[in-house]
């Protein structure tokens, strides 16, 4: 049993002390003093205009108001509010062909070539396991007319990530910055979507916590990646070996066998959850195996004796993952 992913202490503390504030001086959280704080330190970090949002999702609708008639998707390895909000907006969904959720870019042109999209939607890491070519998908769609709009939910932080027109990006739970709701969009050109992210704001609460998240982002993600590497080394049919991610993909025959026999084990959070995710699954793999979900054990607990005492799980683990 592993320790549940919770907002770090000095976030729950910052929230905690903006609750009992409530209702003293500003009522807007557009004007709130720790929302625009919060706005601004992201707005730096990313190199464009950041606003702050209830959810990852209220991002996504904002960002697809304002992409065009025709939205091009990963087919797998993406978030399924990828397919969903384009549709409810009345728009059309295309989608790309990946090897296992990465990006390839000759096929993202040929693509692009083919139907013409308006937007490319995408995540910086596909399906949380490995990192895209981003900086060339964003080449190839600028060349092209087509605009990028990047989740960068499962690598905020990493300096390959954050490269398109538009990021979007959630901190609800799981994510590198995990205050359990909430979430932003950045870009230049906003004014399209701005019924939208008025509608949409982020509690002043959140982004008193989200100030003191974004402090432990780095750490957070170096400790998720080398988590991942340790998995990797004990299960060479692990997915993406040489790539950096916070979860690990296995192909397998029978996942939810796999996935049952792993909760047993032990290889659950102390709240109930399970670290395994089994797939066909669009927001991992569209093949059957299993995801081993990093994101959800904390950071602190992912210690170099913690993923020692792991080993003997994860040889059990791949003696049964692999496919006959």
């Amino acid at each position: 049993m592993f320790m549940h992913r919770r907002p770090s202490l000095k976030a729950r503390e910052a929230m905690a002390e903006a609750a009992m504030k409530l209702g003293e001086g500003v009522e807007s959280a557009e004007e709130h003093p720790q929302v625009k704080e919060a706005e601004k330190v992201l707005s730096e970090a990313l190199s464009r205009r950041v606003r702050l949002m209830a959810s990852g999702n209220s991002a996504i609708l904002a960002a697809v108001k304002i992409a065009g008639r025709e939205i091009l998707i990963p087919d797998q390895g993406g978030w399924k509010s990828f397919k969903t909000i384009p549709e409810m907006l009345g728009k059309k969904v295309v989608g790309l062909e990946t090897k296992r959720g990465i990006i390839e870019p000759e096929k993202l042109e040929d693509t692009i070539h083919k139907f013409h999209p308006s937007a490319f939607l995408f995540t910086s890491s596909a399906g949380y396991m490995a990192e895209q070519p981003v900086e060339e998908i964003v080449r190839i769609c600028r060349e092209e007319g087509v605009l990028t709009i990047e989740d960068i939910s499962g690598a905020f932080g990493d300096s390959f990530s954050g490269r398109a027109d538009i990021v979007v990006c959630s901190t609800g739970a799981p994510k590198i910055l995990n205050l359990t709701s909430g979430g932003f969009i950045g870009g230049k050109e906003l004014d399209g979507a701005m019924e939208i992210i008025k509608a949409s704001r982020i509690s002043p609460v959140v982004a008193s916590g989200l100030l003191e998240e974004i402090k432990f982002a780095h750490h957070v993600l170096d400790s998720l990646y080398r988590g991942a590497v340790v998995i990797k080394e004990d299960i060479p049919e692990a997915l993406f070996q040489e790539s950096r991610g916070i979860a690990v993909g296995i192909l397998c025959n029978d996942p939810k066998k796999v996935a049952y026999r792993a909760r047993a084990y032990g290889m659950i959070t102390d709240i109930g959850r399970s670290l395994i995710t089994t797939c066909p699954r669009y927001e991992r793999l569209n093949d059957r195996g299993i995801v081993v979900e990093l994101k959800k054990v904390d950071a602190v607990s992912l210690s170099d004796e913690v993923m020692r005492i792991l080993k003997p799980w994860q040889i059990w683990l791949g003696g049964r993952c692999h496919l006959k």
